[in-house]
């Protein structure tokens, strides 16, 4: 069972890499990565600060 989940997630991988690469305009992809930007900074927004300073790669990007 869990070989065919790998399997699954596998393939959802390398179907979504492929659209990536040649299926995808390049607008599209710049709204993708925006969409990832700002997700990520929400996160980091959110995160307590005792747990920023223990990463070490928060601390140097802060």
């Amino acid at each position: 069972m869990a070989n065919g989940k790998r399997g699954g997630l596998l393939a959802l991988g390398l179907a979504a890499a492929a659209y990536w690469i040649w299926g995808m305009k390049k607008e599209d992809k710049d709204k993708v990565k925006e969409t990832v930007r700002n997700a990520g900074s929400r996160i980091k927004d959110k995160l307590p600060q005792d747990i920023k300073d223990k990463l070490p790669s928060f601390a140097s990007k802060s």
